[in-house]
């Protein structure tokens, strides 16, 4: 990670591994992880997100029952995590970083 510019990746240790090396870092949050409990350092500039929910707000919720919902049926929730939500917001990340 230290040889890299920045990093595009699912939410998990590299990411943190990458922000505490001060490295950009674009992070994919899987549908049922809340977002607000690993976003750790967000600021919309050096290190930034997409989660379904922040998307879609109506779609579900963060309660247990809906992140019950989404462990049972993971496939429709990913299925709405389209690369036209992803790319909305990777591609100013990419360009103010590139």
């Amino acid at each position: 990670m230290n040889q890299c510019q920045l990093l595009i990746a699912n939410e998990g240790g590299i990411v943190h591994i990458a922000k505490a090396l001060d490295k950009p870092t674009f992070t994919i949050f899987s549908p049922y992880v809340i977002k607000s409990h690993w976003a750790s350092f967000e600021d919309g500039q050096l290190h930034t997100s997409v989660h379904l929910l922040d998307q879609n707000p109506d779609l579900f919720s963060t309660s247990r029952e809906d992140r019950k919902k989404i462990e049972e049926n993971p496939s429709f929730f990913y299925e709405q995590l389209t690369p036209e939500l992803i790319l909305e917001k990777l591609s100013p990340f990419l360009k103010h970083h590139i």
